[in-house]
């Protein structure tokens, strides 16, 4: 055989190797990155132990040294063991530095410019005919705690004398070597941290938390010591396959060191209960602390609302998440379903569109956080780029999981004047938002909420963010009759004691929300007059005086049906009155067009090519 082939052949298995096995996705993004012969790069990470293992595992598959450096020991090396070992820097032959400099940033990347105890070119590689090749080589220097040498980059101000020479230092490596030295920087942190003077000529390399598939082949690990730990208590359990994906996607968003605490505390939390739901039960309570830990503008939302016996109407939305109940499990993505990204709710205010946001965490079993966007603006340079993607992240490390975002609107209110009113920082902020609602692959559902449709930006209601968006309306009589029986019945109250049509027949064109207040209001009343009992005639007599919030915003309500019978999906079955607002509109747009034509015969040119729908009321309606 040849050198070429044998060197073909030798590359060939290398990219096999790095293109198998669970983390082969950022596996192959590293090698691509590196391979490009990028003097510096950045790896984000919050699990270093598991980065320094895949870097020293790709640097021996191509046949590279690889020197890691920690402000607290200095520089060392992976031995064959996997145990780290304390390396001596060497210049000519010489010691390069001492004792103190070992653990000064500045003294190792001045090793870095000076290093010249680089190994062959490339590794030696030989074939059961005792020809040899040569493929790979060069050094990886990776440097574990850059990061906090950069305090301004986290909102610390300026930068000071240290941080300049580090930037100059990296500056001058990025400039004074080449190809041919065949030396890799590997800059490693929890956050993106480099000033912004070399920031673009760094690619950054996001190294995602575990997959579900990394979590399942640790979890088998720790199988046989939890199963042996029941024997001693006397529990014969054993987890199947099964059982341990479904732990796995419970316990996503963790890292491999919060994944083995989790599991093992789980364990002997439920040793007297030891099931499956137990199990996801206690790995979604463990998640809270990570919303707790961040200061990211998350909470989370306790609720006890179900869909089912809370929300009254809305039958065509509860049917459409019905279908997505069970989109997280591992028989969904066994099926091949892809995680669906959320839903917009348009409409009315106070018919229900946060309640089910709240309760569609409790019908899915998954953590509910509310995000209050506003939080994320600071008036420290990049602090609200930083703020969102933390946000983002934490978000993504607590799925599967519902994203509340309520009011949208006003969270993004004023994009168009960024650039004159904050230098572009809520267009930067909002633009970071919808590139991670149409890229995200995390089991995060966001459902947004909205009451004003003109005040949404166009990019964020285009299809690809949202799955769907749906419009909620005034509910109708078979809707206000369930809003009624279900505030009543939260309250303890029999249902027969009550005139239900009659109820009906006086809340027409209220909200959910009015609803509840005249039944809040009236029993006010009835307790007042001697803590009498609750009658028809004392909510009726609340309902009376209301002027319902359809009256004062008739326009505006018109205005949004109008837009929604053509651009959304009605969460109710439509009624009499949208078919023939449809038919409205139909006849609207033909006339628009007959008048087009006629201006385009006379004129010569069309001075209004789309009619205008939102703008205000359809005639006659």
């Amino acid at each position: 055989m040849d050198l070429v082939a044998m060197e073909n052949d030798a590359r060939t298995a290398i990219e096999k190797e790095i293109r198998t096995g669970p983390d082969q996705d950022i596996f192959k993004e590293l090698d691509t990155v590196v391979r490009s012969r990028n003097l510096i790069i950045q790896i984000v990470t919050m699990e270093e132990k598991r980065v320094i293992n895949n870097l020293h595992k790709l640097a021996k598959l191509r046949g590279r040294n690889i020197i890691f450096w920690t402000c607290a020991s200095g520089p060392f090396t992976i031995g064959d063991n996997g145990e780290r070992q304390p390396y001596q820097m060497k210049v000519g032959n010489k010691d390069f530095g001492d004792s103190r400099s070992i653990t000064n940033p500045l003294a190792f990347l001045d090793f870095v410019m000076q290093h010249d105890d680089i190994p062959p070119p490339q590794r030696k590689v030989v074939n059961k005919d005792g020809d040899t090749a040569l493929v790979g080589g060069g050094v990886h220097y990776v440097l574990l705690d850059i990061g906090n040498f950069f305090p301004s980059t986290q909102g610390g101000g300026n930068m000071n004398a240290e941080e300049r020479q580090i930037t100059r230092k990296l500056k001058d490596i990025h400039s004074m070597l080449d190809e041919s030295d065949r030396k890799t920087v590997i800059l490693m942190g929890r956050e993106a941290f480099l000033p912004e003077d070399i920031k673009k000529i760094v690619p950054v390399v996001d190294w995602p938390l575990p997959s579900q598939e990394v979590i399942v082949l640790e979890l088998q690990k720790l199988v046989k010591e939890i199963e042996e730990h029941y024997k001693t208590v006397g529990q014969k359990k054993t987890f199947s396959e099964h059982e341990l994906k479904e732990i796995a996607i419970s316990l996503a968003g963790l890292t491999i060191d919060e994944i083995y605490n989790v599991f093992r505390q789980s364990a002997v939390s439920n040793k007297d209960n030891p099931t499956l739901e137990a199990f996801i039960k206690y790995n979604i309570n463990a998640k809270k602390d990570l919303i707790k830990k961040s200061r990211s503008g998350l909470e989370f939302l306790q609720s006890t609302e179900n869909i089912k016996t809370s929300v009254g109407g809305l039958s065509e939305l509860k049917r459409w998440l019905a279908k997505r109940a069970n989109a997280y499990s591992e028989e969904a993505k066994e099926y091949g379903l892809e995680n669906p990204k959320g839903v917009l709710l348009v409409g009315i205010p106070g018919n229900g569109k946060s309640l089910v946001a709240k309760a569609i965490a409790n019908e899915w079993n998954v953590l509910s956080l509310r995000w209050d966007v506003g939080t994320v603006y600071s008036s420290r340079v990049g602090s609200s780029e930083a703020n969102i993607r933390t946000a983002l992240q934490t978000a993504e490390a607590a799925a599967p999981c519902i994203l509340f975002l309520d009011e949208i609107e006003k969270a993004f209110a004023g994009i168009g004047s960024s650039d004159r009113s904050d230098a572009g920082t809520a267009a930067r902020v909002f633009g970071t938002f919808i590139q991670w609602l149409s890229d995200k692959k995390a089991a995060v559902f966001v459902v947004a909420t909205a009451n004003r449709i003109d005040q949404l930006p166009a990019e964020l209601i285009r299809k690809g963010r949202f799955d769907e968006i749906f419009y909620v309306d005034l509910p109708n009589e078979e809707e206000r009759e369930e809003i009624i029986k279900i505030h009543l019945k939260k309250r303890g109250f029999d249902i027969k004691e009550f005139d239900i049509p009659a109820l009906i027949e006086n809340t027409e064109n209220f909200t959910g929300a009015e609803i509840e207040h005249v039944i809040k209001e009236s029993m006010y009343a009835a307790f007042s007059d001697n803590l009498r009992k609750l009658t028809t005639e004392d909510i009726i007599n609340e309902a009376e005086p209301l002027i319902p919030l359809a009256v004062t915003m008739e326009e505006d309500i018109l205005a949004l049906r109008e837009w929604a019978t053509e651009k959304a999906r009605w969460a109710s079955p439509q009624n009499s009155q949208t078919v023939e607002l449809k038919k409205k509109l139909k006849s609207k747009k033909l006339k628009n067009k007959e008048l087009s034509s006629l201006e385009m015969d006379t004129d010569g040119y069309n001075e209004k090519t789309e009619p205008d729908f939102g703008t205000g009321p359809v005639e006659g309606d």
